[in-house]
This record gives C-alpha cells, sequence and structure tokens, in this order.
C-alpha cells in the first residue's frame, strides 16, 4: 500500500462552492488553515445552520469557536462544490456513529466525505461510491506513547512501537494512531470498533500497510490506508475500501 503521491497542484475553493469535479476512482484531500486571529463575521455566520451556529455559541473560547466556524464554513464550501450547490444550502446527516453524510443530488450522487481537524490544521477528503475515513493529529512530544499504545493498540504495533528509536517513537505512535482512527471512521463503526481488532504498520518513512484485520462483520475488502503530512508537525491518513485510487491534494482558502 504506497505512500500518498499528488497528482495534482493544490488548488482553492471559495465561499459559493459550485462545479468541482470529482472523477470515480479519484480521491482528494483538502488541507484548511485555521487562523483564530479571524474572528467570525456577519457573513461567515450565515452560511451555518441553526445547531452549528449553537455549536460556536457554547465554546469556552474564542479561538476555539473561530477555528470552528472556519472549519464548517470550508466543509460547506467544499462538499457544496461538489454537489453544485451553495454552501448555505448544504444538509448533513450524522448516523447513529457520527458519520457524516449529504442527500444525494444530480451532479454528484454518490458522494462520500470526511473530515478531522487538529490544532491549526483541518482536513476533508472525499471521494465517490466508496467509504472513507481521514484523521490528523498534531505532532505531539508529551503523549506517553507506549502507555497509551499498551492500552488501545495490538500487541504487535505496541513491539513495533518499542522497538522504535525515542525520536522515531512519537512519529511511529502519531502514524498508528491517525491510521486507526482514519480506517475505523471509514467502516462508520464508531466506538463499537476496539482499536485492536485490526493492525497497521507505523514505522516513520515506510509505507502504511494493514496487517491484520479481525473487524466483527467487516471483510477486508480492498481497504487501502494513505500516508499524509498535511503541514509541519503534522501526520495523518486516509482510509478508503478501494485499492484503486491516488490522492490529490487541494487546498481551501475562503
Amino acid at each position: 500500500m504506497p505512500a500518498i503521491r499528488s497528482s495534482a497542484r493544490p488548488r482553492a475553493v471559495g465561499e459559493h462552492g459550485g462545479g468541482t469535479s470529482l472523477a470515480r476512482g479519484e480521491i482528494h484531500v483538502w488541507t484548511v488553515a485555521l487562523d483564530e486571529r479571524m474572528p467570525p463575521t456577519e457573513e461567515s455566520m450565515q452560511l451555518l445552520d441553526a445547531d452549528e451556529r449553537l455549536r460556536a455559541s457554547r465554546f469556552r473560547f474564542e479561538v476555539d469557536a473561530a477555528r470552528f466556524i472556519q472549519r464548517r464554513r470550508a466543509l460547506r464550501a467544499i462538499v457544496g462544490g461538489y454537489l453544485g450547490i451553495a454552501p448555505r444550502d448544504v444538509v448533513f446527516a450524522v448516523d447513529a456513529f457520527g458519520k457524516p453524510s449529504v442527500a444525494a443530488s444530480s451532479t454528484c450522487s454518490d458522494l462520500s466525505f470526511n473530515a478531522s481537524h487538529s490544532g491549526a490544521i483541518a482536513l476533508v477528503a472525499a471521494s465517490r461510491a466508496v467509504r472513507i475515513g481521514i484523521d490528523v493529529e498534531l505532532l505531539r512530544a508529551d503523549v506517553e506513547c507506549l502507555a497509551v499504545a499498551t492500552r488501545f493498540f495490538a500487541p504487535g504495533e505496541v513491539a513495533s512501537l518499542a522497538a522504535l528509536g525515542p525520536d522515531d517513537q512519537v512519529a511511529g505512535f502519531f502514524n498508528a494512531w491517525t491510521r486507526k482512527e482514519a480506517v475505523v471512521k471509514a467502516v462508520g463503526g464508531g466506538l463499537s470498533i476496539p482499536l485492536d481488532a485490526f493492525e497497521v504498520s507505523l514505522q516513520p518513512r515506510q509505507p502504511p500497510r494493514i496487517l491484520r484485520w479481525d473487524i466483527p462483520d467487516e471483510a477486508e475488502r480492498q481497504w487501502r490506508i494513505h500516508h499524509l503530512e498535511p503541514a509541519g508537525g503534522y501526520v495523518g491518513a486516509v482510509a478508503v475500501d478501494d485499492a484503486s485510487g491516488d490522492c490529490r491534494f487541494f487546498e481551501w482558502t475562503g
């Protein structure tokens, strides 16, 4: 399972959506830079629905509210672009496990998408007729990597992590964490899927692979993981149940 390859220049989509092309087999990964110094405007708030505005009002700190609003604006613009509708007209639904979706449209009736955020970065992944999950994490040296891995990871992953040198353990831990989270989000089982029900490779500078697959009621099929490094100090992963597609990268600026 080769690491992700860029097959397009990053491009931007604006506030009004419309017409973003997504061919079958393609995986689009959008990077959204979050700027806490950018206060929300009345115009940006009007793009959100009532539930999103309520959620924004509940953040204790202004920086968190500002980043939330930017994430939702970006997600609406990106998804609206594929559907051929304005961002404010996108209607999101969430299933019992928290996986988001939208109503089908004539322009992209089989759209699949997923989103993740950490620190000052948000990512959105989109494809067609596949299940897709994405995760991103800020690399943090203060995490007790082996202790957390022992609690949540499969024994083989813990052994692989313990075998790494000190300089590689943080990267190895977050490689595994983002890959496993991306798979869980793509499958759509939420907390019902134990993180030790499957194993992934985690060694830095090596391509991601699925090493063992024992998720209940879920065949391995052709699951594939792509490694992401969206910005300095961040690592991420995309998981799809289709081994054929490579990724194209885009940047959202709104």
